[in-house]
């Protein structure tokens, strides 16, 4: 799969992300839900703008760092 585009990189590393944490949810019986629902709730709570600008300004604006910023806001709508 040839990715294309900042967009792409991050919706796919978003949805793994998203996979990983929900399927982490779904194994972990009631006690690991509500820990990883906590974690999900935080990091829809934090503005999507303010943590894209932290994560772009911790690694000097690289295309990895876009692109990760990206898909670590993106992440809960998938879980």
């Amino acid at each position: 799969m040839k990715l294309t585009s900042i967009r792409d990189a991050a919706a796919v590393l978003a949805g793994l992300l998203g996979v990983v944490v929900g399927t982490a949810a779904a194994a972990g019986g009631r006690r690991g839900d509500a820990a990883l629902m906590r974690v999900t709730d935080a990091v829809t709570a934090v503005p999507h703008l303010l943590a894209t600008v932290v994560v772009v300004a911790l690694f000097r604006g690289s295309l990895a760092a876009i692109v990760l910023a990206l898909a670590l806001t993106h992440w809960p709508g998938v879980a």
